[in-house]
């Protein structure tokens, strides 16, 4: 597989997003694990891997045990889509070369709704049946999560298992009850089971959705009426302060630290701020600390503090002020997206400068 992707390589544009192998990358042997995990961002590399959620996942994946593997996969480009159809070629992880259907479980990341029939198409050109109800226990199981999972029922009939809230903890989870499922070899049916236990995982599959589109229902009560949320207690254990490092520029080609997540202005416009309450906040010597071994192990020379309102940080300008006597001078910068007029300060504007 891999011999054959290099062999049209120089036929499409910016060929490092196809090839993995970037600093930082895991890169862990498929024979020495037991559940093989394929991220899949459906939308451009240079857009997928500067998505903070994405590394998070691969991070907590790899590092979690020597038993789980993770995988990325990105939305093609024109070209290289041409490629993959013209040599009846799969769409595939970048590190391993292996095709999405070989994989016991492929995670979707669903950031926005332009997205949905990207997904589609990456799982056509996987091999994998589009539909739930066509696949069986040769395939993977599809999973999805993110903010467009709120409102999970218009992929409702594609994809498995959605994840409702924050990802963090029970990724955990489902990697476990995946790792149980495999070894004692249960069906496709008894491992969607497996995972309907687990608090903040909805199954479709096992609901019905009333011609008013109201509430779904649960076929039986196996299966619980109501799925809570998931909210990650925002532990440092799971952010990745080593993550790859695209060889070509990204979207947002710098280092990023979530210093804050969720916001408290509930602006009615604002999807991010219901979909990320409630409001959790990094302590100032957690950022100052992530920071440092993130530039370290990356290279960046420049960073990012990232919030919905990173102004809004209740330590935002004695943070500030800490990071740049640190940094400063050795070349690196800080950024704060997402500034409000109402709380920006002469002294922050002074720093950034």
């Amino acid at each position: 597989m891999q011999n054959k992707i290099k062999n049209i390589l120089l036929d499409v544009n910016k060929p490092s997003r196809y090839i993995g192998k970037e600093i930082g990358s895991y890169n862990k042997d498929w024979n020495k694990t037991q559940v093989r995990v394929n991220i899949a961002f459906p939308d451009l590399y240079e857009i997928g891997i500067s998505n903070l959620g994405h590394r998070i996942l691969y991070h907590i994946i790899n590092t979690s045990s020597d038993d789980y593997l993770a995988d990325r996969s990105y939305a093609p480009d024109i070209d290289f889509k041409e490629q993959l159809i013209k040599h009846n070629l799969p769409l595939y992880g970048v590190e391993t070369f292996k095709p999405l259907i070989d994989f016991d479980l492929v995670a979707f990341s669903l950031q926005y709704e332009i997205s949905y029939p990207t997904i589609l198409t990456m799982l056509e050109m996987g091999k994998i049946p589009i539909y739930s109800k066509e696949r069986n226990y040769s395939h993977p199981l599809i999973i999805a999560g993110g903010p467009g999972s709120l409102n999970p029922e218009p992929l409702a009939g594609f994809i498995d298992a959605f994840i409702i809230g924050d990802g963090e903890d029970v990724l955990v989870e489902i990697l476990e009850a995946s790792k149980i499922s495999k070894l004692n070899k249960e069906s496709r049916e008894e491992s969607l089971k497996r995972l309907s236990k687990i608090e903040g995982i909805y199954i479709p599959e096992f609901y019905n959705v009333p011609e008013n589109f109201s509430k779904p229902v649960p076929v039986n009560s196996e299966f619980p009426e109501k799925i809570n949320k998931r909210i990650s207690d925002f532990d440092s254990k799971y952010y990745p302060v080593n993550f790859p490092v695209p060889y070509s520029s990204s979207i947002h080609d710098r280092a990023v630290i979530e210093i804050r997540r969720g916001c408290g202005r509930m602006c009615r416009f604002c999807q991010s701020c219901f979909a990320n309450l409630p409001v959790r906040e990094r302590e100032p010597e957690k950022v100052i600390e992530l920071t440092e071994e993130t530039l370290h192990n990356t290279g960046y020379d420049e960073y990012s503090l990232l919030s919905l309102s990173s102004s809004d940080y209740r330590n935002i300008e004695p943070l500030v002020c800490e990071l740049n006597r640190r940094h400063a001078l050795s070349g690196a910068s800080i950024s704060l997206p997402s500034q409000r007029a109402d709380a920006f300060s002469l002294v922050l504007a002074n720093e950034v400068q």
